[in-house]
């Protein structure tokens, strides 16, 4: 039987955008040429205050010339990561 293998920690998504941009040298301005609407996105998302929805991931993937699935798994990961953290949480809690 082949284990599956599980990560010790998940990373937020904003994280992962935030030094995307900061490896790109990219400033509002950049993300404004590509949308109008990117810079307001971005900041929600580094901060945590939105989630990578499908019409994000799409704005996400034209800007960064990567594919739209690569940012839905990345929200995806994160969120099933936090919901396990939280039933392991309850789970010991219970126990003790």
């Amino acid at each position: 039987m082949q284990q599956r293998l599980i990560p010790v920690r998940a990373f937020p998504p904003g994280r992962i955008l935030q030094r995307e941009i900061e490896a790109r040298m990219w400033t509002e301005a950049h993300l404004l040429a590509i949308d109008k609407d990117l810079p307001e996105i971005i900041s929600k998302i580094i901060q945590g205050k939105q989630y990578i929805t499908l019409e994000i991931a799409e704005k996400l993937a034209e800007a960064f010339g990567t594919s739209v699935q690569s940012w839905i798994k990345l929200e995806k990961n994160y969120r099933l990561y936090l919901a396990k953290k939280a039933v392991d949480s309850v789970n010991n809690a219970s126990e003790t």
